[in-house]
């Protein structure tokens, strides 16, 4: 019975590999690399895996020693052969960015593909961008995508946010806004990014019986200064959808948007002062937002930008062009 009850207290107690690795990190914390090192180096040449790991860190990031390459990865190959998913996985990244060796793409996934087989939620987040930007071979939506949903989940917001886009938009998937709803929300639960508070809200929009939800999320959005929602709520207003026509309100949405260079609102507001629509009619001003959308690449904001400069007198251009770097400050 003696016997037994000491083989249950050796069982039950932690490590020396463990005390001693829980020691480095606590040091490592503290700001104290080369305390940390020793005790790593230590349990590494005994062959712990996870101090192998750590010395591997250590090497490639110079945290307490000399940045040596070659050193990382001779570590991050000792533990990786013994299954560390965080070894394949940095191994994968350095063959990626050429980290003291060429870029290889093609042993970087092979190693994201270890690490992600292992469950580990950023290696499938890689690959599912090696797939779809065709770094593995050749481009791979439904690859990716695959990927993608088991990084989501494994509780990766970016991961979410990616699925959720391929079901918004039918992308190698069939198109289904109700999965693509659970995953940008999935995905706010723990960020709340205006972006994908933006994604959601144009899916509610688009809905009938989530029409009211999606305006309020993208009045939300646009107040919290998202620039596309900014320009999407001025677009509602102006034309009268979801909401009262208000040309007012769409001209005071467009104008933030194109203060963050939105082309589109630019073109807007272009056209709105060339009209007098929601403002006075102002050919300075009109001037000023066509030639801010032509130089974003809007074809028509060219010709528009042309007939307008036709009919401004000398004074009125010189106006435009003193006014434009006080509206677009960063241009």
């Amino acid at each position: 019975m003696r016997k037994i009850l000491l083989l249950i207290s050796f069982l039950c107690l932690p490590s020396a590999y463990a005390l001693d690795r829980e020691s480095a990190v606590n040091y490592a914390a503290k700001g104290d690399y080369k305390k940390a090192y020793q005790l790593w180096q230590a349990e590494a040449d005994k062959g712990d895996a996870v101090s192998q790991f750590y010395l591997g860190v250590v090497y490639e990031k110079g945290n307490g020693v000399a940045q040596d390459y070659p050193q990382a990865l001779y570590w991050y190959i000792k533990a990786a052969d013994q299954n560390v998913a965080r070894a394949h996985y940095n191994l994968g990244n350095m063959f990626f960015n050429g980290r003291g060796m060429t870029v290889d793409y093609k042993e970087a996934v092979r190693r994201y593909k270890l690490a992600a087989d292992l469950d580990y939620g950023p290696a499938q987040l890689n690959l599912g961008y090696m797939h779809e930007q065709g770094l593995t071979n050749k481009k791979n939506p439904k690859q990716a995508f695959q990927w993608y949903l088991k990084a989501a989940n494994n509780g990766l917001e970016k991961a979410q946010i990616k699925v959720a886009k391929y079901y918004q938009q039918g992308n190698s998937v069939t198109e289904d806004k109700e999965k693509a709803i659970y995953w940008f929300k999935k995905a706010l639960a723990q960020n709340e990014d205006s972006v994908t508070q933006y994604d959601l809200a144009m899916l509610y929009l688009a809905e009938k019986k989530t029409r009211q939800a999606g305006v309020q999320m993208l009045r939300e959005t646009a107040e919290g200064g998202e620039r596309l929602a900014q320009y999407q709520l001025g677009y509602l207003y102006g034309q009268g959808v979801s909401l009262k026509q208000d040309y007012e309100q769409a001209t005071f949405w467009y104008k933030r948007a194109a203060k963050q260079q939105v082309p589109e609102a630019q073109f807007v507001l272009c056209l709105s002062y060339s009209l007098g629509k929601g403002v006075p009619v102002d050919v300075v001003l009109a001037h000023v937002w066509c030639e801010a959308a032509a130089e974003n690449n809007v074809e028509a904001a060219e010709d528009a930008l042309e007939a307008i400069k036709e009919s401004m007198t000398l004074k009125q251009l010189q106006a435009a062009a003193n006014v434009a770097p006080l509206l677009l400050p960063k241009r």
